[in-house]
């Protein structure tokens, strides 16, 4: 029991006015004459008859005071509904991740949470403040009113992007002020996939910001939990080019798929699945390409038809089933002509320029004329011309030592922030694990190599490195140039490679995979997170056709699944946006793991029925207010004091000698 103005108890007191009022003695005439005591007598006996009822009168007016009082004083007892809440500060947190697409009851999980959310809303009063922040996207509200945040609520729509809940809960700690009059409480609305817990996996996520990982014990967290996910369901968690997103005319061009098993029972996956096998159709450009049966859980590469030089849009798809778009992922083809490629230099060179002519003469590379990969084996005097000219430049260095100096003065005049030097240490090093998916380097030895110095801007730079760790193939970009550079001559006394079969299949990645080719975009991506856009993009169309523009250094965000074309300085390029592959797996993390994976011991897990969510937001409560109860109250104890103080017949006796 609690009062919202207690200082109004002080009502109370009056209730001393009818006590008193009741214990004033009348002070009669003294009556001398003995032939008067009969009257007297009788008058005496009638006035004990109305004592019970004049007690009944007081003890009414007593208490229609008190209860004045405590109506006065705003008495709450109870704990109270949920819109019986002091003043607030709420961050609702309403999760429109893909994973939240899947179907309950025959309606979006998603339009469930936002049902839960509108409830929250309704019960929150003019003092609350509202902090409003999907998992996918960037906050609505914040301190804004309930009113205000119900119309935002409605601009959380349902997209094809991943989130992190871990992080988006600490945000929302973070985002709440610390008010000493005002209560905080967090509120998460989601599907409680086990996968949007811990590390970040693109979408939803800032990884500028200094979040930090938990929030404070003294606010309350409440996490609404859904009713889990039935049986199994299919999905596509892999559509890729098998040659990369950018390929020469003429190279067998198939789409790698794996259609996989979603349960929320991983231990039961798939038993609850009727088919074997998943029907999968390809599609190019709008139209049928192929279509074929794929095993569940296995990769399978679906083969392109000929495609002659263009920008090519795709997706694969299998039959619906379980959660929203999870069936369907999108690819993106760009077919060029064969790059030409020229060899400058002499010293080594021998198997390399018969591996560059054996790939001429399959088709897979042009001619030497403009060419658009320029090969400088060591310190050739006309490299440094044609390198410029190139979009990509592969750096060999020389076999002698000697020749080092003129070769890192090429290096550094096309732009490259390398230099070689030599490696005091002797031994033969195998290729790092890395190189085992490189078609051709399985198995290959290193005898000799020189050491990188300079300034290696990431781990993506290095393709290739030795056993060792130590780099040895190097791609870096320098003034929208492609620059690879060998640690080893290609050569028999330096490496193994030149006189194994695999030296075609690996120049062929070289100058296919590794050159300008595939400068941008590097793959596919997942929607809701951050595209860095190249530096000459001007603007980004996407699926639905709308344009958006696009700055140099500000990130974009393709909130759905499919193809998106950039633009700009008279290029174009394509790159696809699928649903990321954790946000088909619909397990969801246990209850007793939500604390320890939100970082607070103060969670409160609600659900999946909507009373047991009522029920538990809005922790800090003031109970029930009965003002009305104790007005109504007040008024039939107001009518029960007017009909006992009426008049009565008899009650009272008229002047002396008259009737009563």
């Amino acid at each position: 029991m609690s009062f919202l103005s207690s200082w109004w108890l002080l009502l109370s007191l009056s209730a001393a006015v009818p006590i008193i009022l009741h214990r004033r003695q009348r002070t009669g005439a003294r009556i001398a004459f003995p032939a008067l005591r009969y009257l007297t007598t009788a008058r005496d006996a009638r006035a004990r008859s109305f004592a019970t009822s004049d007690l009944l009168l007081l003890v009414v007016r007593i208490c229609l005071l008190a209860v004045l009082a405590l109506a006065a004083a705003g008495l709450l007892l109870g704990r109270g509904e949920a819109s019986d809440h002091p003043p607030t500060d709420l961050a609702l947190i309403v999760d429109n991740s893909a994973s939240t697409g899947r179907l309950v009851d025959g309606r979006p999980l998603h339009e469930d949470l936002l049902d839960r959310a509108r409830v929250s809303l309704a019960a929150a009063g003019p003092a609350d403040r509202v902090w409003l922040f999907p998992t996918v996207g960037a906050p609505l509200a914040a301190g804004a009113g309930p009113r205000r945040a119900a119309a935002l609520l409605e601009g959380i729509g349902l997209t094809d992007g991943s989130s992190n809940l871990s992080e988006v809960v600490a945000r929302a700690g973070a985002a709440l002020p610390l008010e000493q009059e005002r209560v905080r409480e967090i509120q998460l609305l989601s599907d409680l996939q086990a996968s949007g817990f811990g590390a970040a996996s693109g979408a939803g996520s800032d990884p500028r910001a200094d979040i930090p990982v938990s929030v404070p014990d003294d606010t309350p967290v409440v996490v609404y939990h859904p009713a889990p996910p039935d049986g199994s369901s299919g999905a596509l968690a892999r559509a890729e080019p098998s040659a990369g997103g950018t390929a020469p005319v003429g190279i067998v061009q198939g789409i790698v798929v794996r259609p996989v098993l979603a349960s929320a029972d991983p231990e039961n996956e798939g038993d609850n699945f009727a088919t074997e096998e998943a029907t999968a159709r390809m599609e190019v450009d709008g139209e049928l390409a192929g279509a074929a049966r794929l095993p569940w859980n296995t990769e399978t590469v679906l083969p392109l038809p000929p495609l002659p030089a263009g920008m090519y849009s795709g997706r694969v798809l299998i039959d619906p089933s379980g959660a929203r778009n999870d069936d369907v992922r999108h690819f993106a083809v760009t077919m060029v002509s064969p790059p030409r490629v020229a060899v400058v230099g002499d010293d080594g060179a021998e198997f390399l320029s018969l591996g560059v002519e054996t790939l001429r003469g399959a088709g897979r590379l042009g001619g030497e004329a403009d060419p658009g990969v320029v090969v400088v084996v060591g310190a050739a005097e006309a490299s440094l011309r044609l390198a410029r000219s190139a979009a990509t430049t592969v750096f060999i260095p020389p076999s002698r030592a000697t020749d080092l100096p003129p070769f890192n003065q090429i290096l550094a005049a096309a732009g490259a922030r390398y230099r070689v030097e030599p490696d005091t240490a002797v031994g033969t090093l195998g290729l790092s694990e890395s190189a085992q998916a490189v078609a051709g380097l399985p198995g290959t030895m290193v005898h000799s190599r020189y050491l990188f110095r300079g300034t290696v801007p990431g781990r993506d730079s290095v393709l290739l490195s030795t056993a060792d760790g130590t780099p040895w193939l190097l791609r870096t970009v320098a003034a929208d140039r492609v620059i690879l550079l060998f640690a080893s001559p290609l050569t028999p006394e330096a490496t193994d490679l030149p006189t194994r079969p695999g030296m075609i299949p690996f120049l062929e990645t070289v100058f296919l995979r590794w050159s300008h080719l595939s400068t941008w975009p590097p793959s596919g991506f997942d929607a809701g997170a951050e595209v860095v856009l190249p530096g000459w993009a001007r603007e980004v169309e996407g699926p639905d056709g709308n344009v958006s523009p696009a700055v140099a250094g500000w990130p974009f965000v393709p909130a759905s699944a499919g193809v998106y074309r950039v633009r700009g300085a008279g290029r174009e390029a394509a790159f696809a946006a699928n649903v990321p592959e954790p946000e088909m797996y619909p397990a969801l993390i246990a209850r007793d793991a939500i604390p320890a994976a939100l970082g607070t011991s103060a969670i409160t897990v609600a659900g999946p029925g909507k009373a047991d969510f009522e029920d538990a937001i809005y922790r800090v409560r003031r109970a029930h207010n009965v003002d009305i109860w104790l007005v109504c109250l007040a008024g039939a104890l107001a009518i029960l004091e007017m009909i006992l103080a009426a008049p009565r017949g008899g009650r009272r006796p008229t002047a002396a000698g008259g009737s009563p």
